[in-house]
């Protein structure tokens, strides 16, 4: 599989480019086949803000808890399809489109953990004092399975979401 973004942020021109960003997983099967968006699997990244409970025996366990619930706006993959990677026209692949106008992926996607985990930004909410203070607005960091784009929970999540120094089921 070879995964890659859309978009750049290298010129003052970029900045104003607000096109639809995507990321890709491919696979490579070295044929020369071209791949095309009808033999992509189209995920679909979706916003929610999500509250979860802190025990109160984890409350002030990690410096930064001090209430009873953690509230964070997370992004997730709505739905649980995978491709269909056998048959006479198998799904070459994944593809995410990036949910805000302008928001696009900088650096280079990492594999761990069974994931493909990468940053982006979206410098049209950056440079507009209403847009930032919209929500999801700004930049993120997402991690996706790596043979799906799917969800990357497998077996937990990376990030501690509700903040109580365990990385388990129940962050999310």
């Amino acid at each position: 599989m070879v995964y890659i973004g859309t978009g750049s942020l290298l010129s003052g021109t970029d900045i104003q480019n607000t096109q639809t960003q995507t990321i890709y997983g491919l696979w490579d099967r070295g044929d020369g086949a071209t791949i095309t968006d009808d033999r992509l699997l189209s995920q679909t990244l979706v916003s929610a803000t999500v509250s979860w409970p802190v025990p109160p025996e984890e409350i002030n366990y990690c410096a930064a808890v001090e209430s009873e619930t953690s509230e964070n706006t997370v992004r997730f993959i709505a739905g649980q399809d995978t491709p269909n990677w056998s048959g006479s026209t198998p799904h070459l692949g994944w593809r995410v489109d990036l949910p805000r106008s302008g928001e696009r992926l900088i650096g280079h996607p990492q594999i761990r953990a069974g994931r493909v985990q990468f940053v982006t930004t979206n410098p049209y909410d950056m440079a507009d004092l209403d847009r930032s203070m919209e929500t999801g607005a700004g930049s993120w960091i997402l991690q996706l399975d790596l043979a799906s784009g799917g969800n990357a929970r497998n077996p937990v999540s990376l990030f501690d979401m509700n903040r109580n120094c365990v990385l388990d089921d129940n962050d999310g």
